[in-house]
């Protein structure tokens, strides 16, 4: 058991066992010890195989055309704001992203590149070391500490954009387990964490569930089908649980209220698909992921072991933050595979299954 272990251990002891949204809080933000404060490691399994890593990204696999196919859509957009355009990113992993838009916009359109700001802020110091590092070459670049949700983003004209952001805040869990609804909480017993269902779900829970449209196709938790060890439960945990991301609506409320013309560019995995969200709804679906060094294995997800030390994240409802961002005033231009884009804007090929929402405020961008 690590001192993060020990942690979590002594505050399950003292206040009884924890809703996992406090367990996965623990595990990536713990001011001193949490995986992204204290290990995050991003690399590419293809440009850097030697490299350590804890998982991927396509801005730093796809680099430079990733980003340069990003830039382009942004560049095209941006012929309709005026003077100063800010481009906000919220985090921006190791800066590869950031790095690539600026390097194709300064070289592709340099009077925008003389009105922009581009504003990085990342919740991790080992990160915000390596961007500041890799953007040295750009002026008018500003890396600020801070969360995403709790940073204050003041109104702006430009962009906001997020490369598997919102899969990063800490979710509740909620399994259907004996044809009800249960929260899912984190016990300890000899030095082991051990997810429980004890709870039953309450109002705010399902009316998630509702208006995420997830109900009737949760998929029931099934004990039986599986051995009673913590490995086995916790697979068929996050194959069937719920991720209830509450924070990532609260963020997309306020970033989305404060862009005063411009776009939202998502990125991230998950679905919204024929105005029906399907998720967790099958055997190869989870709603829960963990990884460490480079090993995405589904079958090795376990968020209950090596706390701290692996990444941990959730499918993402992109439905929901349509419906947030339309209370908000923009509209959703599309909702489409990112191969796509970087096919369409750089003609290089990827292989993806991740979404980008674009949605726009004020702005007519062209379909493609």
């Amino acid at each position: 058991m690590n001192g993060l272990s020990e942690i979590i251990r002594d505050e399950i002891k003292s206040n009884g066992p924890m809703r996992f949204k406090r367990f996965m809080e623990l595990a990536l933000y713990h001011p001193e010890l949490g995986y992204y404060i204290s290990k995050v490691r991003i690399g590419s399994k293809i440009k850097n195989p030697n490299d350590t890593y804890d998982f991927s990204t396509h801005p730093e696999t796809y680099s430079p055309y990733y980003g340069a196919a990003f830039a382009k859509l942004m560049a095209t957009i941006a012929q309709q704001l005026p003077e100063e355009v800010t481009i906000h990113e919220q985090g921006a992993g190791n800066g590869t992203l950031a790095n690539d838009i600026l390097d194709f916009i300064q070289d592709k359109h340099p009077s925008l590149y003389e009105r922009l700001s581009y504003v990085i802020t990342d919740i991790s110091p080992l990160l915000r070391q390596k961007q500041e590092e890799k953007l040295a070459g750009h002026s008018h670049v500003l890396v600020q500490a801070g969360s995403a949700l709790t940073t204050e983003i003041p109104p702006f004209t430009g962009f906001l954009i997020t490369n598997e952001l919102p899969d990063a805040f800490p979710v509740d869990l909620v399994v259907k387990a004996e044809n009800s609804f249960r929260v899912v909480t984190v016990d300890e017993r000899n030095g082991t964490f051990l997810p429980q269902w004890n709870i039953p779900a309450g109002e705010r829970e399902m009316s998630y569930l509702g208006r995420g449209l997830y109900l009737p196709q949760v998929l029931p938790f099934e004990l039986s089908r599986i051995s009673s060890g913590q490995h086995g439960i916790a697979n068929e945990l996050i194959r069937v649980a719920v991720p209830i991301n509450e924070d990532m609506l609260l963020w997309y409320a306020r970033v989305t209220k404060n862009i005063q013309s411009g776009a939202v560019i998502t990125t991230d995995y998950g679905r919204f698909e024929g105005g029906e969200i399907l998720n967790a709804v099958s055997n190869d679906d989870r709603a829960l992921r963990t990884f460490k060094d480079g090993n995405g294995d589904r079958l090795l997800m376990n968020p209950f072991i090596e706390v701290g030390e692996r990444d941990m994240t959730s499918d993402v409802n992109f439905g929901l933050l349509v419906e947030v961002a339309k209370e908000n005033g923009l509209n959703t231009h599309s909702f489409r595979r990112e191969d796509e884009i970087m096919y369409h804007f750089s003609q290089k090929t990827m292989y993806s299954t991740f979404k980008t929402l674009i949605q726009p405020k004020g702005v007519t961008i062209p379909l493609f």
